[in-house]
């Protein structure tokens, strides 16, 4: 398997539920298969949590990107509405980078609702411009992400739970 480690991060550097996608090359163009699992997340917190997605590409397709918009992304803001509720009335801008695949389900008028009915606002940033206005790409987050993720290797541990969570999602799947 190929895999593709896809994170969102707030305007506070706060890291989302990360999302491990999964290529699997067995599969149909436009499925995709998301599994939520407990303890995959990028904190220690209880409700720590990431998800595992099986796709034919990693590079994502219109369901996934229809997921990320329609029940990531929603998902994401109810989150920071209820660990910050003074902030909970105020519009969220969401940058994204703007291929045409991404921007697909923004067409669908579910996501459109849940957009909306969030206060979500969707930006888009210039073409071949991410690197200059898309902050994680312009700063230094994801530098350090790519230099410990190219010093891993198979000795990482996982705690035993949620390797066990990890493993009964790959035999579901």
């Amino acid at each position: 398997y190929t895999i593709k480690v896809y994170v969102t991060v707030n305007g506070n550097g706060v890291i989302m539920d990360p999302v491990f996608i999964i290529q699997d090359e067995n599969l149909k163009e436009d499925d995709c298969f998301v599994h939520p699992v407990m303890g995959l997340g990028a904190t220690a917190s209880i409700s720590s949590k990431g998800y595992i997605v099986f796709m034919k590409s990693r590079s994502g397709n219109v369901e996934f990107y229809r997921w990320v918009a329609g029940t990531l992304i929603p998902e994401t803001v109810d989150q920071i509405d209820e660990a910050f509720p003074e902030l909970a009335a105020r519009p969220v801008l969401w940058k994204v980078d703007g291929e045409p695949i991404q921007l697909k389900p923004f067409q669908d008028p579910n996501v459109q609702v849940k957009l909306r009915d969030r206060n979500i606002q969707v930006g888009k940033s210039p073409h071949s411009c991410t690197a200059i206005f898309q902050e994680c790409d312009a700063g230094n987050l994801f530098k350090a992400a790519k230099s410990v993720n190219r010093k891993m290797n198979n000795k990482l541990q996982m705690d035993s739970i949620v390797k066990k969570r990890v493993q009964a999602v790959f035999a579901a799947h």
